[in-house]
């Protein structure tokens, strides 16, 4: 699943909760930072296809990222947000086993145990016509957060604002005229 979808995703999660500020930002940046992989593409494709989905997707490197991003936070904000860390970085797990149906290196299936097991998670060598699923459920989910991300910019509000909020910029720029 792209980056966009897992932010997504987790910022809708993190509206429904009613999370504080800094809960959504530990909530959203979880839910994205596994995909950190997939700049491995600027070694070229083949690089990606070997890279992307390998031990970054793990539960072991997973609660050191969510470990380390609610350190962060809490040295930022004194608010402990571990449980949207850990909540993000699960979720994008989640989100990605659908993409053992056949999407790149998660063909082979998601090493979610490493460094502990060489089994893998996989939907490919389970599931009747696995590449109709794969469309079926991907573009199920992303049609629903792009319907989610719609309404809320309808009602004005933009799911970057968690992390940058224009409006401050635009008001001190309208002040200094």
């Amino acid at each position: 699943m792209d980056p966009f979808s897992h932010y997504i995703v987790a910022y809708a999660a993190g509206r429904k909760a009613n999370v504080s500020l800094n809960k959504m930002r530990a909530l959203t940046l979880a839910a994205v930072i596994p995909d950190i992989d997939g700049f491995s593409i600027f070694m070229g494709i083949q690089a990606f296809h070997d890279i992307h989905g390998g031990p970054v997707h793990s539960f072991l490197i997973g609660i050191v990222l969510a470990l380390v991003i609610t350190l962060g936070i809490y040295i930022y904000s004194k608010e402990n947000v571990a449980l949207c860390a850990f909540s993000g970085v699960f979720l994008h797990f989640a989100l990605d086993v659908p993409n053992t149906l056949g999407y790149t290196r998660a063909t082979d299936g998601l090493f979610y145990f490493w460094p502990f097991s060489d089994f893998a998670i996989d939907l490919q060598n389970h599931v009747p016509d696995a590449a109709i699923w794969h469309i079926v459920v991907i573009s199920t989910i992303f049609i629903l957060c792009m319907v989610f991300f719609l309404l809320l910019v309808r009602k004005g509000e933009y799911a970057w604002r968690i992390w940058l909020d224009e409006r401050r910029f635009l008001k001190k720029k309208a002040q200094n005229k």
